[in-house]
């Protein structure tokens, strides 16, 4: 297989596009993270951020994956491969998300993110110099707001992808067109 063939296959495969991994999972995870929140306990609200900072994770690791995937698709028939850093920190990641190409809400999404991860830092690596109980309690309700708002501008940022994906699909010309050669 060659780089051309493979990216071909993969524009073909809906089920090759970026997306989340094992979305089952996740939501049963978020579901988790909603209840614990709604418990309105501070252990209830520490558990949902756990579980927000991982999702949130995902939503950046997908969006870098439709980065790149789009990147692929712009430039084809060149070819380019553009680095993958697994286990790398969410700041690095938002750092990666921000110098790649742009997508509706990326702006809004990396300042919630940023400001999510702020939160998340100040919160769990410094829980007892926070002021009051009442004040990592209102840290926490903002933290929720946060994650909400990313999802939001993640769903819509996703699905702008796919549907460019969609757009590079619909307009194959003769070099999307597989060759004998790449059989």
């Amino acid at each position: 297989m060659s780089y051309r063939s493979d990216l071909i296959r993969r524009l073909r495969d809906l089920q090759a596009w970026p997306t989340i991994s094992r979305p089952e999972m996740l939501n049963q995870l978020d579901a988790f993270a909603k209840e614990a929140f709604a418990k309105d306990t501070l252990e209830g609200r520490l558990a949902a951020l756990l579980v927000f900072h991982h999702l949130t994770e995902e939503m950046v690791r997908v969006l870098l994956e439709d980065a790149h995937f789009f990147i692929q698709l712009a430039v084809f028939p060149a070819e380019i491969v553009l680095p993958t850093r697994d286990r790398t920190m969410f700041g690095r990641r938002l750092e990666d998300l921000q110098n790649t190409v742009d997508f509706p809400h990326k702006a809004d999404l990396l300042t919630k993110c940023a400001e999510f991860n702020t939160l998340r830092v100040n919160v769990v690596h410094r829980l007892s110099e926070a002021p009051s109980l009442e004040a990592l309690q209102q840290d926490l309700e903002r933290v929720e707001r946060l994650y909400e708002e990313v999802f939001t501008h993640f769903d819509g940022a996703h699905e702008h992808f796919a549907q460019s994906f969609g757009d590079f699909g619909q307009d194959i010309t003769d070099d999307f067109q597989l060759t004998p050669e790449d059989s």
